[in-house]
């Protein structure tokens, strides 16, 4: 059984919504919202599909994915760690979305 597999056993046994939330300002409309980013592992790969955070992802006829590859070495919890690590980066970077303190 490779890593992946063996994570996404693990992961499946905790019956949980796979979703991040992270609350934020959309410094478009200036009002507070939720982000709810759904994820997924693939290959070795943890993939973790949001909305556009900015112009360019929003003309993409593409999903926006925000991923990770996988470290053989890493725990479930270890990948969970680094994907919510990606994505507050990608979020601080972001055109529209700002974190709330």
């Amino acid at each position: 059984m490779n890593k992946t597999t063996k994570i996404q056993k693990e992961l499946d046994k905790l019956e949980i919504i796979q979703v991040f939330e992270f609350e934020v300002t959309d410094l478009r409309t200036k009002e507070e919202d939720w982000l709810m980013i759904y994820f997924t592992l693939d290959d070795d790969k943890f993939n973790m599909q949001r909305v556009a955070f900015n112009q360019k992802e929003e003309d993409s006829p593409n999903i926006a994915i925000t991923s990770i590859d996988i470290d053989p070495d890493w725990s479930l919890d270890n990948v969970i760690e680094q994907g919510y690590f990606a994505l507050l980066e990608e979020i601080n970077k972001s055109e529209w979305y700002k974190l709330k303190n």
